[in-house]
């Protein structure tokens, strides 16, 4: 049986093998803590700030928007005018882009969305020359007299009456019939028709006496030629209702429209001459206009039907004018 109290026997060659393996990896320990310790205090070095380096934005070309701060009124303009943009958050582009500026300011006061007050504001606000924006417009001075007028505010009261004069001061236009609460300061949509077509703009009431009153004039006047407006070709979404024969509306589209009457496609052949009917016409966005007629005649084997509205009031006549006027300029 061997004996192990006298424990482990190594000869000197071993001794001294395992000493020096302990050795390199206690210097291979050593080394890396000394590596590693120079790289961290190398990475701080790199990542210290520089004490004279200034900060990026500061070196940022600055906007018209960075100099000029808009206040409440104008900024309400501004967004408005935002609304006429393909993307209305790229607000910003209006600011920079005089031309882009002026084009949608020009639409907006056509439209109604602004007044030619309030952009004349805000361009003066951002140093920009208003003078483009009063030239090569139509002026509604170039109104004849004797024109048909019809006048509406935004809740859709209506008056009509005819111009009396169109003078430095604006447009003197008397009251036939319709809503008398047009009072100074009242904005409206105008719609004229005389012997050479239909003209459209916005407008404000200057003052009031009696059943005259006199409108702000615009340089920003839609015109349509007589002939565009007196029968336009268009197809436009109709819904046709025989009042005691068919409970359901008929859909079709028309063929041509004006003021007076309007061809239609006769569906399914079931509008018949002497027809009473009653329309419902699309208003291009806005709420339909609904008008009575009476078939007058058929044409096409009877595939069309003419129809002849009855008389209009106020408010249907104003808005079916500015439909055409619409049609007339290539807005359906």
């Amino acid at each position: 049986m061997p004996n192990i109290s006298t424990g482990f026997q190594t000869s000197t060659s071993e001794t001294i093998l395992f000493v020096i393996v302990l050795a390199v990896i206690v210097v291979g320990l050593l080394g890396y803590q000394v590596i590693n310790a120079r790289r961290h205090a190398t990475g701080k070095k790199k990542r210290r700030p520089n004490p004279h380096a200034q900060p990026v934005l500061k070196h940022r070309t600055r906007t018209r928007r960075d100099l000029i701060q808009l206040g409440r009124m104008d900024q309400r303009t501004l967004d408005h005018l935002s609304w006429f943009l393909k993307d209305p958050h790229q607000q910003d582009r209006l600011i920079e882009d005089d031309h882009l500026l002026l084009r949608v300011a020009r639409q907006g006061i056509r439209e109604g969305i602004v007044s030619e007050v309030e952009v004349m504001r805000l361009l003066r606000k951002l140093e920009i020359d208003t003078a483009p924006l009063r030239a090569g417009g139509r002026s509604s001075e170039t109104i004849p007299g004797g024109a048909e007028v019809s006048i509406s505010d935004k809740n859709l009261n209506v008056a009509s009456g005819h111009l009396l004069l169109s003078g430095e001061n604006g447009l003197r236009v008397r009251l036939d019939k319709g809503h008398r609460s047009m009072h100074a300061g009242t904005t409206v949509e105008v719609v004229c028709g005389g012997d050479d077509g239909l003209y459209r703009f916005h407008s404000a009431v200057i003052e009031r006496s009696g059943k005259e009153v006199t409108l702000q004039h615009s340089r920003h006047v839609e015109h349509v030629q007589r002939r565009k407006y007196r029968r336009r070709e268009v197809e436009l979404p109709v819904e046709i209702r025989l009042p005691g024969i068919e409970e359901r509306p008929l859909s079709s589209r028309t063929e041509d429209l004006s003021i007076g009457g309007a061809a239609i496609r006769n569906p399914k052949k079931r509008v018949i001459t002497g027809a009473r009917v009653e329309l419902t016409l699309d208003a291009g966005g806005a709420a339909p206009i609904e008008v009575a007629g009476t078939a007058v005649r058929t044409s096409r084997r009877d595939k069309t039907v003419h129809i002849s509205f009855s008389q209009l009031n106020e408010e249907t006549r104003h808005r079916l004018f500015r439909r055409l006027i619409r049609i007339g300029g290539g807005q359906h």
